[in-house]
Parts: C-alpha cells; sequence; structure tokens
C-alpha cells in the first residue's frame, strides 16, 4: 500500500516511517512542488511556508532532507518524494 503523508520534521517521519514501512510493509511518499499548494491540495498561509515544507529543505534526486535536529543514534530513511503530476 502507498501512503502519501504530510512532512512535519524528522523525528514525525521516522516514527511513521517505523509504524507503515517496517511493521506494515507500506510505502511513505511526501509532496513535492509547490504545485500541491497552488492547486489547493495542501494548506499554508504563505507562499514562503508551501516552500519550506514542500520544496526547501530536500534533495529529490538523492531522498534526503536537511533535517532541523540530526540526532547521530538515529538512521533516518530517505524519503520517497512525489509530485502532483506523478
Amino acid at each position: 500500500m502507498n501512503i502519501l503523508i504530510d512532512y512535519h520534521h524528522e523525528a514525525a517521519h521516522l516514527g511513521r516511517h517505523q509504524v507503515f514501512e517496517q511493521e506494515l510493509g507500506c510505502k511513505l511518499f511526501i509532496p513535492y512542488g509547490l504545485e500541491w499548494w497552488k492547486e489547493g491540495y495542501l494548506s499554508f498561509p504563505s507562499k514562503q511556508q508551501a516552500h519550506q515544507f514542500l520544496v526547501h529543505h530536500f534533495n529529490r534526486e538523492t531522498g534526503e532532507g536537511y533535517p532541523h535536529v540530526r540526532d547521530a543514534n538515529q538512521n533516518f530513511p530517505k524519503f520517497r518524494f512525489v509530485t502532483l503530476d506523478e
């Protein structure tokens, strides 16, 4: 099963990854690109905030995020991104 989730922060993503991917065998995907906001699928009060959650902290090619806090004791999973067109 594929599940589209919002990105909030690394710890929340890690918890979802552990439950849905490791325990239940699902695949998590994170919206990528401002089209999600422009088309009204996700609501943010400003374009700047939409950019922060949908583009800014991510490297789509490598599946890596740029964490706010990196805990060396945690092995954070790679992100799977999906654009609105995909």
